[in-house]
């Protein structure tokens, strides 16, 4: 008898027939012994013959669902996908078409998660490949990076973030964020990731690093990302900022969040067992800008001073 899958992995595809065969076969030949779906989305690919290569490989491999369906931009394929997975998968990773695991990445994320019984969502580092080799590590060592909603809510911005391929969910933090966004999915039709990490975020979600560069993010030319790095664009940064705007608002209102305290900061920031000097500088600016007294907040700022000396 098939056993239902442990981790589900979705991948979105848009006109990367040519990259596709080496990303299923990065799964295919993982070397672990947990029980894993593949979902392949095509989102409309026009240029190719993707949607018949998925279908093939569907064919092909027990484990792999092929979703065929018109675009809706990554926000909206992902969904797809997302509905399309086995309902006892208890962990959703993404991959994107172009990019590849190393084979010892989906073992070490289920023992990641079956270890860590309360995180919510993974980033794990990247090794680079194609135009550009290299790796990208953000902490020499995994860590816990904690709750971030407030911070998140401040800035406007995702403090735990990274590229789709880098990314994994529990499934009942997804459930929520993709019940609640349909309406936002033109918002996101490119730059997916970032949506995610910020409704993950809002919604509470404690985020845990993985420093082993397990993810091979190609570099090729094409790619979103890569492009946004060479071409600056002030009215594309723009238009970003107002989207992540949207997003922040909406899930704050869903969360029933008001205004910023210095004491939900407080305990927000003690969520993160191993804070870093930047960690401190921005939660002490977050707790200053509050509108507590100053009393109420030197107290704080001195507690989380204390918390991460306590850490060291």
């Amino acid at each position: 008898m098939r056993k239902d899958p442990i981790v589900s992995v979705i991948i979105s595809c848009y006109n990367y027939e040519r990259f596709l065969n080496d990303c299923i076969t990065s799964l295919i030949n993982q070397d672990t012994a947990y029980p894993c779906e593949i979902i392949i989305v095509d989102d409309g690919s026009t240029k190719d013959n993707s949607a018949q290569l998925i279908k093939d490989l569907s064919s092909k491999h027990t484990n792999v669902v092929a979703v065929l369906q018109e675009n809706t931009g990554m926000l909206g394929a992902w969904n797809a996908g997302f509905s399309a997975c086995n309902p006892h998968s208890e962990i959703i990773a993404f991959l994107d078409a172009d990019d590849q695991y190393d084979t010892k990445y989906l073992n070490k994320l289920v023992d990641t998660y079956k270890q860590l019984p309360n995180i919510d969502q993974t980033i794990t580092a990247l090794k680079y490949y194609g135009e550009k080799t290299g790796v990208s590590i953000k902490y020499k060592t995994s860590r816990m990076l904690g709750a971030s909603g407030l911070m998140t809510r401040w800035k406007n911005h995702p403090q735990n973030s990274s590229i789709a391929s880098s990314l994994s969910f529990r499934r009942k933090i997804l459930e929520v964020i993709f019940n609640n966004s349909t309406h936002l999915w033109e918002d996101w039709r490119l730059e997916a990731d970032s949506f995610l990490c910020i409704a993950s975020s809002i919604l509470g979600g404690n985020c845990y690093y993985i420093s082993d560069p397990l993810i091979k993010y190609h570099i090729h030319g094409t790619n979103n990302t890569y492009q946004a790095d060479i071409n600056s664009d002030y009215i594309r940064d723009y238009k970003l900022h107002l989207r992540k705007q949207r997003a922040t608002t909406h899930f704050s209102q869903y969360m029933g969040h008001e205004r910023l305290t210095s004491y939900g900061l407080l305990k927000e920031f003690f969520t993160i067992t191993n804070p870093t000097k930047r960690n401190v500088k921005r939660y002490v600016g977050a707790i200053l800008q509050t509108s507590d007294s100053f009393g109420a907040k030197l107290r704080d700022i001195l507690k989380a001073r204390r918390h991460y000396k306590n850490t060291k």
